[in-house]
């Protein structure tokens, strides 16, 4: 109600706009990006999802997300276009729109951030991830959030959590020196 509908900057391998998961919850982590539509929380004409790729479970994964107004990013097209391209494809969508930030760390190649409930192979590296997120400024970032670490499948290197860490930093130094002007 503060900020009126959001702009989001969804990172992530799964588009999360299922009507249902698997025919039984509307409410669940495969609906929240449909449900946020539907009540007026994010307007999807000025939101982005980045990542998607790897085993979609159905033909209408990405034509979903696009059929609500999102615009969207496969990793495909994030490595074909290059990090430049992409923050300003994000900073065109979000432009002047108060924002929210999600970040699903399975966005992240397994090889970088193994301990996630659904890893896709062929994701960004740790390197590529913190790049793109570098290069985001000047959002009107109200909120963020960084989701799906498990701790228990992480290992003794402890490399998800860690980079679930510093992405959060990156996340609030942008907060941050956006304060600043």
């Amino acid at each position: 109600r503060r900020h009126g509908p959001l702009a989001l900057v969804h990172f992530d391998s799964h588009t999360d706009t299922w009507d249902t998961y698997f025919a039984e919850k509307r409410y669940s982590a495969g609906t929240p990006f449909l449900r946020a539509v539907e009540e007026g929380i994010v307007d999807p004409h000025k939101s982005i999802q980045l990542g998607m790729r790897g085993s979609l479970f159905r033909s209408g994964d990405i034509t979903q997300s696009l059929d609500l107004g999102y615009d969207v990013v496969t990793t495909d097209a994030i490595f074909e276009m290059g990090i430049d391209a992409v923050a300003e494809r994000i900073a065109a969508r979000t432009a002047g729109a108060p924002v929210f930030v999600t970040f699903d760390m399975d966005f992240v190649d397994p090889s970088a951030a193994p301990a996630v409930e659904t890893p896709e192979a062929g994701g960004p590296t740790a390197r590529e991830t913190l790049a793109i997120l570098r290069q985001i400024r000047g959002l009107d970032i109200k909120g963020c959030d960084v989701v799906e670490i498990t701790p228990t499948y992480d290992g003794p290197g402890q490399i998800t959590s860690l980079l679930g860490a510093t992405v959060m930093a990156e996340l609030l130094a942008m907060i941050a020196e956006t304060r600043q002007r």
